[in-house]
């Protein structure tokens, strides 16, 4: 009897201290990988300042679409050369970014405040914008972004 009482002893603690992992488990899971999106929207940044086109295209993927603040959608090849070839951006910041998981899909949304200019053209400006990524082969895919220009007269 003793021994059947123990045996159950150690099956409740074995299970109550397995339950009590898998939440911080998936957190520390969940913390790292939107700490992942969070690098990879810098990176994105970065390379798009530095005019990169072979960084850019080691995140966008095939799919991928950008749509701008007038309405306009852009696919992967057209995005890529309007980038790399008629913007120039002469400084820029991020803020109140947010990265969120669903799965293998994350959102990152967040502000991004620049000088720059497309072809003669100055666009510089705050705008507020969505990333969608998705996650393939070990790493996060830029799919769609969206970014629309905040008002002057709003914070």
């Amino acid at each position: 009897m003793k021994r059947l009482l123990l045996c159950g002893l150690v099956t409740t603690l074995t299970t109550c201290a397995i339950a009590a992992q898998s939440p911080t488990l998936k957190a520390d899971h969940k913390v790292e990988g939107e700490q992942q999106l969070l690098k990879a929207e810098r990176d994105w940044s970065e390379a798009q300042k530095r005019r990169d086109k072979r960084a850019l295209g080691q995140l966008c993927s095939e799919e991928f679409c950008f749509t701008d603040d007038e309405g306009v959608v852009s696919k992967r090849s057209k995005y890529l050369d309007d980038t790399t070839g008629r913007t120039r951006i002469a400084s820029y910041t991020l803020s109140d970014l947010t990265a969120t998981l669903y799965g293998g899909t994350g959102i990152v949304r967040g502000r991004w405040k620049g000088e720059f200019r497309v072809d003669d053209m100055d666009v510089s400006g705050l705008y507020q914008f969505t990333d969608t990524f998705v996650r393939r082969e070990g790493r996060w895919w830029a799919v769609a972004s969206h970014a629309s220009r905040v008002p002057d007269d709003q914070p």
